[in-house]
């Protein structure tokens, strides 16, 4: 159900139009109040058997506590999953907000990208330019503290059709 959104959820609808707006890899994103966490999912183009996702969420796995260990930061919540539907794997990421930075979602795609056979389908063909990418990566920190700072008390789902960022409260 879309609705007009208070000055509140202002900063989190604009958070998810630039996250989706600088990674064009994520298909959607997911906003969960209760346990304050934030779900990404991707698309790859190919099937990809249980073993590899395995070996990929263990790497994962590792690099973000390599990450978080370098960084100091605590971490509670990192979850991997994926589903093979009609010869697309869907892939979620799912971090708790108050640890989960920019830099853990650049690398997270990064391995993603390197890690899936077939790579990530990514919505549109011209990669944003330099000064772009900086202003939304500017803006998606300065959210992502004020989500941390704040309760969002909606649910919130993101998510691209015909070249527009859609957000909606659940």
């Amino acid at each position: 159900m879309a609705t007009t959104f208070d000055g509140r959820s202002s900063g989190s609808v604009n958070l998810f139009i630039s996250m989706l707006t600088r990674y064009p890899e994520v298909t959607s994103l997911h906003y969960d109040p209760e346990r304050h966490v934030m779900r990404f999912t991707f698309l790859c183009p190919k099937p990809v058997a249980p073993a590899a996702f395995r070996a990929l969420e263990r790497r994962i796995e590792e690099s973000v506590d390599a990450y978080t260990l370098l960084e100091d930061i605590d971490w509670r919540h990192l979850r991997l999953r994926h589903e093979v539907m009609h010869g697309l794997t869907v892939v979620e990421f799912e971090r708790d907000v108050e640890s989960l930075t920019l830099p853990e979602i650049s690398m997270v795609i990064a391995l993603l990208k390197d890690g899936l056979e077939g790579g990530l389908v990514v919505e549109g063909e011209e990669p944003a330019e330099e000064e772009e990418r900086t202003q939304h990566e500017e803006i998606i920190e300065t959210l992502l503290d004020d989500l941390r700072a704040t309760s969002e008390p909606q649910r919130l789902i993101a998510f691209r059709e015909e070249g527009r960022v859609l957000v909606f409260n659940t």
